[in-house]
């Protein structure tokens, strides 16, 4: 990602100033949120270090906390978190090492996996979660509450905007 306080972010916005067609205040506020954004991942990816969790990790323990006491498989944990079935593969043989998830192969069919939480799981994801969400809060606190929902509906455009622009054919080079 490319950052607007680089040399190649100031240059892109210089060039989207001096040419026609495009929208250069536009695309310093994209710019801006996208910092923005990897600003505050990066931060709440912080919080997750004294547990050793990465967002994958810590999205695998939420998602089986949620849905405790039942097993998962891995495919509805690669659903429920937007990530690839190698991805979660190698995410659950990492937490099974930390035992912090049990993963059960079936009796009748050797090929089905039942990912579940520990006991351990549950006592490092309890804590991690009320860490991530008391820093998501404290972050949270830097807008104005009556700022809040226009963020939220402006959030929900570029969402919608980037699932539109996402579908359509590349540009040409």
């Amino acid at each position: 990602m490319i950052h607007s306080d680089t040399i190649a972010g100031r240059t892109l916005l210089n060039i989207a100033r001096r040419r026609p067609g495009f929208d250069s205040e536009r695309c310093r506020v994209v710019f801006a949120h996208l910092d923005t954004a990897a600003s505050l991942h990066g931060t709440l990816h912080r919080a997750l270090a004294p547990w050793g969790l990465s967002d994958l990790k810590f999205d695998v323990l939420v998602v089986l906390h949620a849905l405790a006491p039942e097993s998962v498989t891995p495919a509805q944990l690669a659903a429920e978190t937007a990530a690839s079935r190698s991805a979660i593969t190698e995410v659950v043989d990492q937490l099974v090492a930390q035992r912090l998830v049990s993963r059960k192969r079936g009796t009748a069919d050797r090929r089905a996996v039942a990912v579940s939480l520990t006991s351990h799981g549950r006592a490092t994801v309890e804590p991690a979660a009320a860490a991530y969400l008391h820093l998501a809060g404290d972050l949270g606190r830097f807008l104005a509450h009556r700022a809040q929902p226009g963020l939220l509906r402006a959030y929900a455009r570029l969402q919608q905007g980037a699932t539109r622009l996402a579908a359509a054919p590349p540009p040409s080079p």
